[in-house]
């Protein structure tokens, strides 16, 4: 599959890409796990919150074309998360075209 054939061709194929990992949640508090970049890959991380009413710089709202929409054409997507989450997020992807062997869901 395509996201197979990405991984086979080890760390050096991406060491010049940006990953970037997008983090949906309410609120600053709700943030679990704050990364850092690292690796042989540039790691660009974002919080999206969708209910904070404290002071926050980041991005606001829920899921959204938006948020990835100049990622669409190439990009692996990896999706976790409640179920409406995730629904929300494959509808988005299937109706811009994002092939389903592109999205890898991981279910807890």
């Amino acid at each position: 599959q395509w996201y197979q054939r990405r991984v086979r061709g080890g760390n050096n194929h991406f060491s010049s890409h940006t990953c970037t990992v997008l983090f949906y949640n309410k609120t600053q508090s709700d943030i679990a796990w704050k990364a850092k970049e690292g690796g042989k890959c540039k790691i660009v991380v974002k919080h999206i919150l969708s209910q904070e009413n404290g002071e926050w710089d980041g991005m606001r709202g829920h899921v959204s074309a938006d948020h990835f929409a100049n990622k669409m054409k190439d990009a692996l997507f990896l999706v976790c998360g409640p179920a409406g989450f995730m629904d929300s997020v494959k509808s988005i992807l299937n109706k811009n075209g994002v092939q389903p062997e592109r999205v890898i869901e991981f279910k807890g």
